[in-house]
């Protein structure tokens, strides 16, 4: 044979098999298809445990996108997710276990909400606590279930000092007396774990229970912090000047019953509504008529320059509905708007309340300058000071109005009838606004002698507001001669390399360039960044939980409607949300069967 034969000896491969080489080489061979075994097992436990997190993740996000929508999250959690499993998201099957672990529950819903509010509610707490100073704003309310609550906000500075005005809380609260909402303002800071010493101001609506020089709620937190400014919410201030400003003009009260009379006639028939459009078709003046929604003179700018547009077509619609429905109210209401001191005091408003208008959207704003506050005012009332004089366009073009409605109303008025408005309606509204206005915008001292980082003032004398801020944050700086020196460093670069900013961006420069080597007014520009000028953050949070809290869920817990308005109001975008951390949170809070780590 070319190819030799190998004989194998019995007994060698006995010998072999219990030789060491044998025994380790059974042993890793052993070892392996061990490992592979396991391994499996180990690769299906890993991937049952991916399947489950991805499952509650998408849970999560469907959740999260209830409630920023501030859609009702307990009765359409659970067809959301049918809907996305219908879609092809097939392991939300994963979140009902054997037995009775369903986590779709009522349980596992509120906990969903729970951890989906704490990653917003930390974010901000935490900012707060870092902020070399915050203040707090605080309005009350009565929600739907006729229960008094407390909304608060918080006003700070960023890492990078930057201003921020964020939801905090809402809190049921017995009843609107100082010491009741002192007790819940300080044991809301206990559990933020907010530092009282740091609350530089305090912002309300100016409610004596709020701003009572002796037993106000500001009056009670300054006796556990000196520093602490009581600020009057400069949009209430603007809407009380206003509202009290009819007051003794009898016809002007008048005037505004009957505007919301007017509204609520239409409002509540879409009989008399169609019939309304269709006049306002022919004559072409499509303008829907605005609710002037509350008490206020500014809440009327709206409605009065709506019907001055739709006049001829209200009134034709009122005769009809007089004539041929015999209604009394229709006959009473049009025989109101057909007089010489109707159409005169309409043109009056609608060149007045956009003055007002303008002020009070500017003051309604989130950040708005207090050293301009006065210039604002000023400005506003010189407007009105000069309409006294020199009627605005809608008053002066009265006769043409009247002419143009003449084939609906055939109005017609004397001079003597001209006098006596302006005498007993025109100036006197006038002037209640403009003493008004000076009487609730008076200068404010402490705030005024913030102007020291207003560039525009820069080159004028700031020893008194200087020594006035020394005094006030005694325990803050170092002292008026250390804080003179500093001012005289910031003087030079406000006429110089500052000259173009803002009053905001000084406060945020001096802060984040200047903070060593001008600490003391680092600190005071800090405290006068979180002054809280305005709270129309309050109303706006008041809008919202009237969206959330609505008649259908009046049974809401105060802690799910702290939750739920977190996320509406101050959660982030979903792309931006960690939804991880809050799936880690949850898993957390309690033994799951559902597997998320």
């Amino acid at each position: 044979m070319d190819v030799p034969c190998t004989t194998i000896i019995k007994h060698s491969l006995v010998r072999h098999e219990t030789s060491q080489g044998h025994t380790e080489a059974k042993a890793r061979f052993d070892s392996a298809k061990a490992a592979e075994r396991t391994g499996g097992i180990a690769q299906a436990m890993k991937k049952q445990v991916n399947l489950e997190r991805s499952a509650f993740l998408a849970a999560l996000r469907a959740m999260y996108w209830l409630t920023t929508n501030e859609i009702p999250h307990t009765t359409n959690f659970s067809s959301l997710l049918d809907m996305m499993r219908g879609l092809g998201l097939s392991y939300l099957s994963h979140l009902n276990k054997a037995g009775n672990a369903h986590y779709t529950s009522e349980e596992i819903m509120q906990e969903m909400v729970q951890v989906l509010s704490d990653e917003p509610r930390q974010h901000i707490f935490n900012s707060m606590r870092k902020s070399r100073y915050f203040s707090l704003l605080i309005d009350e309310t009565t929600d739907i279930a006729v229960a008094k609550q407390l909304i608060i906000y918080g006003r700070y500075l960023t890492e990078t000092h930057e201003v921020r005005t964020s939801f905090l809380a809402i809190q049921d609260i017995a009843d609107g007396q100082a010491i009741t909402i002192v007790a819940a303002i300080k044991a809301f800071l206990s559990s933020a774990d907010l530092d009282i010493n740091k609350m530089a101001g305090f912002g309300s609506d100016g409610a004596a229970v709020m701003v009572g020089r002796r037993n106000g709620v500001a009056a009670k937190l300054r006796g556990d912090n000196q520093k602490l400014v009581n600020i009057h919410c400069i949009a209430h201030r603007l809407a009380l000047a206003s509202a009290q400003a009819a007051d003794g003009i009898t016809y002007l009260m008048k005037f505004k019953d009957l505007i919301g009379q007017l509204y609520r006639f239409y409002e509540f028939s879409p009989v008399r509504t169609a019939g309304l459009k269709n006049i306002q078709d022919v004559l072409n003046s499509r303008v829907k008529l605005v609710q002037a929604k509350d008490v206020r003179w500014l809440s009327h700018n709206q409605a009065v320059i709506a019907l001055k547009r739709t006049y001829a077509a209200v009134v034709t619609s009122l005769e009809h509905e007089a004539t041929e429905r015999n209604e009394a109210t229709a006959r009473g209401l049009a025989t109101f708007l057909t007089t010489f001191q109707f159409t005169a005091t309409l043109l009056m408003l609608c060149d007045i309340l956009p003055l007002l208008s303008k002020l009070s959207r500017l003051f309604q704003r989130t950040e708005v300058d207090f050293t301009h506050i006065d210039a604002n005012v000023t400005a506003t009332i010189e407007a009105l000071r000069t309409l006294k004089s020199t009627p605005g366009s809608n008053f002066r073009d009265l006769d043409q109005f009247l002419k143009d409605s003449s084939t609906v109303a055939n109005i017609r008025y004397s001079h003597a009838q001209m006098d006596q408005f302006m005498k007993s309606i025109y100036l006197p509204f006038l002037d209640n606004i403009i003493k008004n206005l000076q009487e609730r915008f008076p200068d404010v001292m402490l705030l005024s002698a913030f102007n020291i980082f207003n560039p525009i003032e820069a080159d004028m004398d700031q020893q008194h507001n200087l020594q006035l801020l020394c005094e006030h944050y005694t325990t803050e700086v170092a002292g008026l001669e250390e804080v003179e020196k500093e001012y005289s460093v910031l003087t030079t670069l406000l006429e110089s390399q500052y000259n173009a900013l803002t009053t905001t961006q000084v406060l945020q420069t001096v802060q984040k360039v200047h903070g060593d080597t001008m600490p003391n007014l680092a600190k005071l520009a800090a405290a006068m960044a979180v002054l809280p000028v305005s709270t129309a953050d309050c109303e706006r949070g008041f809008s919202s939980m009237k969206r959330v809290k609505t008649s259908l869920r009046n049974r809401m817990k105060e802690s799910t409607l702290n939750n739920l308005l977190m996320i509406s109001m101050e959660g982030p975008p979903a792309e931006e949300f960690n939804f991880h951390a809050a799936c880690d949170s949850w898993a957390g809070m309690a033994r799951r069967r559902l597997n998320v780590i």
